[in-house]
């Protein structure tokens, strides 16, 4: 999926998802820079929260 779409469907489930590493699992189609940018713009949005899940996904099952 595109990046921006990436960012707003992770922003969209910020506040309803306590287990981000189950959405990000979810999302395949990404690449690992897709990833990090992502989770770059949202901590920039005040989501510091993500920076916990960025590194622990390698080997994770992305393609």
């Amino acid at each position: 999926m595109p990046l921006n779409e990436a960012i707003n469907h992770v922003r969209a489930k910020l506040t309803t998802t306590p287990d981000l590493k189950v959405l990000i699992h979810a999302d395949k189609n990404l690449s690992y820079a897709e990833l990090d940018n992502t989770f770059e713009l949202l901590k920039e949005i005040g989501a510091l929260k993500v920076s916990l899940v960025t590194k622990t996904t390698q080997g994770g099952g992305f393609d």
